[in-house]
């Protein structure tokens, strides 16, 4: 499974992009400015995914395995202020925000939930900018 992060519209606090699964459009992401000095989104290039377990979260998450970085997520979350460098999943109805991230997540990860069983062969995720 590979999974495409193509961003579109960079701000100086947040940056938004479109998530695609093997070549079909799936749902719009938010990130951080790729310019913030404390959380920045995640640099262009294509990095393994796993399913880890999140204290901060509870549960079982999907992480982007990025060198020189730990925790970046993909997870639930509508502005910026929610992504301390991670990848929130939903749909960019409002400026610099996006919305039904939950249900947008839930199906993402039970996707790759699938992926993995019926597969079991690896994931990975590339960033790209428009």
């Amino acid at each position: 499974m590979k999974i495409e992060v193509r961003r579109h519209y960079f701000s100086e606090n947040y940056t938004i992009g479109k998530l695609y699964i093997d070549g079909g459009y799936f749902c719009d992401t938010l990130e951080p400015s790729t310019t913030a000095k404390e959380y920045p989104a995640v640099k262009t290039g294509t990095y393994s995914l796993s399913i880890v377990w999140s204290p901060k979260f509870g549960c079982y998450m999907p992480r982007i395995e990025v060198p020189n970085r730990t925790g970046i997520l993909f997870h639930v979350g509508n502005y910026p202020h929610d992504t301390k460098g991670c990848v929130l999943l939903g749909m960019n109805t409002i400026k610099g925000s996006v919305t039904a991230s939950k249900v947008t997540f839930n199906s993402f990860f039970d996707m790759l939930l699938d992926h993995i069983v019926r597969f079991k062969n690896a994931i990975v995720v590339e960033f790209k900018n428009k």
